[in-house]
């Protein structure tokens, strides 16, 4: 560059000569690289029409005004947490929406409550929960709880057909917020597990039966597969003179198997209750051992204790179930 004009450029008389790499090709085919090098130049000084310059300008004017596409959303899920609750439950419904609400307000949360409605005849408590309680006064079949912990896998068509998914769980779970969010985490562990229509696993019970947990999530489709298998289970239970306790996680696994859908073998662990289950504590009331509660939990009691309203409907609750005062005083001496 050193031996170049410092004014060299395109007004330099010299700025059309051949470059050095030029020069070297015209060397080795200098009548046919001259012809492409005069190409070259006239392309490149060719005058511009003004009629091309209207076109040009037109051709601008066009693409400046075409409608631009509106962003299209990609469709919102709908979700549900629901459960199906008898009657000798009907007390934790409060405390099982209440904290739905308040951990997850862009989710549905829907209870079917089974038998004798007693939360209607206490307005501070039923005028907070009565438009997400459903009531299905045609139900002919029996209302007790064991029947009923079976029956939520097998009615589920009737209440549920308007949301792309649910999370069936029990009504003793205090739901906590997690991050990702329950229908992230269970359409992620589908994915995983290369399952279409639910999300669940099998285990074993005491005695090596098969059974899958009672939290159960599941899609809209899962319903419409599953049919003709929930019609015929929905007949068998009918006609059992006795429903064992855990009959409803063994018919769930059998509604699977039987149905022809996915069981996946593939390992992945979620943390299934998504909150406290009260009813592993429940258990243990009548335990002479101080009950422990791991440091995640213990945290979130801390934040119920300081939920005003949650802690009043807790006492007017436990003022019906006494077992429910007695596991928040046993849970308020435990993170003290």
């Amino acid at each position: 560059m050193g031996d170049l004009p410092p004014d060299f450029g395109p007004g330099h008389p010299d700025w059309n000569v051949p470059s050095k790499r030029q020069r070297w090709n015209l060397s080795q085919n200098k009548e046919a690289n001259l012809a492409n090098l005069e190409k070259k130049k006239k392309l490149l000084v060719r005058p511009v029409s003004t009629e091309d310059k209207i076109l040009d300008l037109e051709k601008k004017k066009q693409l400046l005004s075409r409608p631009v596409s509106p962003m299209v959303e990609s469709p919102k899920l709908s979700f549900c947490i629901t459960t199906m609750v008898s009657e000798e439950y009907q007390w934790y419904i409060p405390l099982f929406i209440d904290r739905i609400r308040k951990e997850y307000p862009e989710y549905s949360v829907k209870v079917i409550l089974r038998g004798k409605n007693d939360l209607i005849g206490h307005s501070e408590l039923w005028n907070r929960i009565e438009p997400y309680i459903y009531i299905d006064k045609d139900d002919p079949h029996p209302t007790d709880g064991l029947f009923t912990a079976a029956y939520r896998f097998l009615a589920g068509q009737t209440y549920y057909m308007d949301y792309d998914y649910i999370l069936m769980t029990d009504v003793d779970i205090l739901v906590k917020r997690e991050s990702p969010g329950i229908l992230e985490k269970h359409l992620e562990a589908m994915k995983i597990r290369k399952l279409t229509y639910y999300n669940n696993y099998v285990i074993d019970d005491r005695l090596g039966k098969k059974m899958m947990p009672g939290v159960h999530f599941m899609s809209r489709a899962w319903w419409e597969k599953t049919t003709g298998i929930r019609k015929l289970f929905l007949k068998n239970l009918l006609e059992s003179e006795e429903i064992q306790k855990g009959a409803d996680e063994k018919l769930l696994y059998w509604i699977v198997l039987e149905s022809g859908v996915e069981i996946s073998d593939v390992k992945y662990d979620l943390f299934a209750n998504h909150g406290i289950h009260l009813g592993e504590y429940r258990k243990q009331l009548s335990s002479r051992f101080p009950i422990e509660i791991d440091a995640i939990t213990q945290k979130y009691i801390e934040k119920l204790y300081e939920d005003d309203e949650f802690m009043f409907l807790v006492e007017k609750c436990g003022s019906q179930l006494p077992e429910i005062l007695e596991m928040f005083s046993i849970f308020k001496r435990a993170v003290k």
